[in-house]
């Protein structure tokens, strides 16, 4: 480049801020707002005005970097939310859980409907080794009942020593793993019992 091109682009760049300055239009470097800065020396650019006046400074060799003014306190990084916590409307003082074990997936052939209050919470097939199932969100404070309907529903069992065990208890599952404190009541399946078996069982939630 030769000396009479560089101070040429150096007329331009400061016609440029002249012209911003004058016109009230801001200069924007890379596409970030440096209006008002000073003492800079820009290498190879490229200058354009945009339909608003705006003086527009294109140089690849410069980063700029937004600074908080002197005395501004930066605003701290956004805190990780925290896990929210399983539905409690009956604001319970413990927590209640279903939890299952299979010896064989689809082993004993038994779909199992979990019922609380007589009202339907979901299905628990025996094809899944393991369910856990918060209750609090259904229960009520003082007597629930809670109910098992087990039904082999166009399937058979597969093994004479499959077993599906339901269980109901009290436990606690903060940090992400649960542990069950206390066992209140089990239901117990083998391939050995007939198509259709159910019982209900009562607890007094806390």
């Amino acid at each position: 480049m030769t000396r009479r091109y560089q101070i040429a682009i150096a007329l331009v760049i400061v016609l440029a801020f002249a012209a911003a300055s004058a016109l009230a239009a801001d200069v924007i470097l890379n596409g970030k707002k440096i209006t008002g800065m000073s003492n800079v020396d820009f290498g190879k650019v490229h200058v354009r005005l945009d339909a608003a006046g705006n003086v527009r400074i294109d140089a690849p060799e410069f980063k700029v970097q937004e600074v908080a003014p002197p005395g501004t306190k930066s605003s701290p990084p956004p805190k990780a939310a925290e896990p929210t916590p399983p539905p409690n409307p009956a604001g319970l003082q413990k927590q209640y859980f279903v939890v299952t074990e299979g010896s064989q997936p689809g082993g004993t052939g038994y779909d199992v409907k979990l019922m609380i209050n007589n009202k339907y919470i979901k299905t628990l097939p025996d094809t899944i080794p393991q369910h856990v199932v918060e209750l609090n969100e259904f229960l009520k404070k003082g007597a629930n009942s809670i109910s098992f309907l087990a039904k082999r529903e166009g399937r058979s069992a597969k093994s004479a020593d499959a077993t599906f065990d339901l269980m109901i208890g009290i436990g606690d599952a903060s940090g992400g793993q649960l542990s069950i404190e206390q066992v209140l009541h089990e239901f117990k399946l083998t391939a050995a019992d007939p198509p259709e078996k159910a019982k209900t069982f009562s607890i007094v939630a806390k």
